[in-house]
């Protein structure tokens, strides 16, 4: 049953597995009877590296944006390695202009860590907080609050686009 659902509408692992959870939980439920099914589970592949851009195709991406937000938040998140979430959620007491560096907080799996930004970006961050003045968080909505990943993520694509990048 499932190596035709496989065949014929291409479902994906995590698709299966659920396939064979439910039947497994039929089974047991229905009939009384445990079924040993993990032998038909779909082997897990081993995962990939992310998709990286070359020094070239950043300098194209960052040189594509014309707004200044944008602009800082993309060098940020490539100049400092951050992830989105972890751009998202630095406030401005985390951001130390005088030692040029970044405190991240509640990391993913590092707990709080201390970063250096590059000195290239440290000017655009002047004349970004003279322009945005943000109120808690580096990067804001236009309503005030933590700015939306959605938001940052359709900027990348946009800037990808308009550098004929294809991520």
């Amino acid at each position: 049953f499932i190596q035709q659902k496989v065949s014929q509408s291409g479902v994906s692992e995590a698709y299966q597995r659920q396939y064979l959870a439910a039947i497994r939980l039929f089974m047991i439920l229905k009939f009384n009877k445990a079924v040993n099914v993990k032998h038909l589970y779909p082997k897990r592949h081993k995962s990939k590296l992310p998709k990286h851009l070359t020094k070239d195709q950043v300098k194209r991406l960052v040189e594509s944006i014309s707004n200044r937000k944008h602009c800082c938040m993309l060098k940020l998140l490539y100049g400092c390695g951050l992830r989105l979430s972890e751009l998202l959620h630095v406030k401005l007491k985390d951001l130390d202009r005088s030692n040029m560096q970044l405190y991240i907080r509640q990391s993913v799996r590092r707990g709080d860590r201390i970063l250096a930004f590059p000195e290239s970006l440290a000017e655009e961050l002047n004349e970004y907080l003279l322009e945005y003045i943000p109120k808690v968080y580096l990067f804001e909505g236009s309503n005030g609050g933590c700015y939306s990943a959605k938001s940052v993520q359709n900027v990348v694509k946009k800037a990808s686009l308009a550098a004929n990048l294809c991520l």
